[in-house]
């Protein structure tokens, strides 16, 4: 049987109309779907080796993988790391969002970030971008978050800690793939 028929398969009379009742009933091209957003955090840094307080800026490309428009908030969560701080260029980071500002980073020799959409926030546990009302990241696109790591001082050679990004909001329909990891090791 083929329940997206109506009869397809009787032999004396067929009838290939579009089934309009049970199961099947709706026929949608699934080209055409936007069943939601389908966000995945990428990361972008020039090398994670660092020595003795150096900074080194990375961009988290907030990646949309063909499944939709973004519709709503989009919140990245950045676990802060006890060898390494993390920071946003242009703003000192309170509690209270404050509004970022588009830039540059050297990640690849110079890639644009789009801070000037997004607000940041330090929750004492974590640093959080949150995309600003009205900012969309189409189906197929992404939007550049841009932040500095720069290596504590304290922090003892050959440590290494993972730094965490997290995705949350913007209509994601596939949370699987919600989050990204790197690693960060003191030279």
């Amino acid at each position: 049987t083929c329940s997206l028929l109506t009869n397809a398969w009787n032999f004396l009379s067929p009838d290939y109309r579009p089934n309009t009742t049970g199961a099947g009933a709706v026929v949608v091209d699934p080209t055409n779907l936007n069943s939601g957003a389908d966000l995945t955090p990428i990361v972008q840094i020039d090398g994670a080796l660092f020595t003795a307080n150096q900074a080194t800026d990375f961009v988290i490309g907030v990646l949309e993988n063909d499944s939709g428009t973004t519709n709503g908030v989009v919140t990245v969560t950045i676990p802060k790391l006890s060898g390494w701080s993390i920071t946003v260029s242009g703003i000192t980071l309170t509690g209270v969002n404050q509004s970022g500002i588009n830039g540059n980073s050297n990640v690849g020799g110079g890639t644009p970030n789009n801070n000037g959409s997004w607000n940041f926030r330090d929750d004492g546990a974590n640093i959080i971008a949150t995309s600003k009302a009205g900012v969309v990241i189409a189906k197929n696109d992404f939007s550049q978050v841009g932040f500095v790591a720069t290596r504590l001082g304290a922090t003892s050679n050959g440590t290494n800690q993972n730094l965490g990004v997290f995705i949350v909001g913007g209509g994601d329909s596939t949370p699987a793939n919600n989050s990204a990891v790197t690693g960060f090791s003191a030279n």
